[in-house]
């Protein structure tokens, strides 16, 4: 994504990562004008990892991610699940962007304004028990929904106003899929 970011002329301010797939990033940051270069080899965590619990560390607790879900289906599937459990135990909302949706991780009790026909799924990481949504076309009452079972994608807002979200356990995200344009 850096390299992206980069080409579209959007300033990044830190690079962190174990860099396992860079030779040496150091000489090719200084040499770019690129930003400053955090190295975080910890193998047992994903660089998405490392860079949430950075920047919550440092005191963020609303982070926009750009672009983790790309073009490895493996990464996007950790990240996913990442930010579901990493928003809850760091106390933070996480926001995932990339050209095609936005996901948001929700509470329970989330609620938004959306406008009539927006495609919104439900990802459960994990059980999510008693979900009950208001506003959406097919609405949930008390149901239960599971990464390995039961899903809610491709659900629809009803009409302009707010979707209530509301849940007794889990960990959810909510997708909302951008109109093609």
């Amino acid at each position: 994504a850096f390299f992206r970011l980069q080409r579209k002329g959007i300033p990044v301010d830190y690079w962190l990562g174990d860099f396992d797939q860079v030779p040496d990033p150091h000489r090719w940051v200084a040499a770019q004008d690129a930003p400053q270069v955090i190295p975080a080899p910890d193998q047992n965590a994903t660089d998405f990892q490392k860079g949430v619990r950075w920047m919550a560390d440092r005191g963020y607790s609303n982070l926009h991610i750009v672009w983790a879900t790309g073009r490895r289906m493996d990464h996007t599937y950790d990240n996913l699940c990442s930010s579901a459990r990493l928003a809850r135990e760091l106390h933070i909302q996480l926001t995932l962007f990339d050209d095609f949706t936005r996901i948001d991780t929700i509470r329970p009790g989330f609620s938004k304004w959306f406008p009539a026909g927006t495609v919104l799924s439900l990802l459960p990481v994990g059980m999510v028990k008693e979900v009950t949504t208001e506003n959406l076309r097919y609405p949930l009452h008390q149901e239960h929904l599971s990464s390995d079972a039961r899903l809610g994608t491709s659900n629809q807002v009803a009409a302009d106003g707010p979707v209530r979200i509301d849940f007794s356990s889990g960990l959810l995200l909510l997708m909302e899929v951008q109109p093609e344009t």
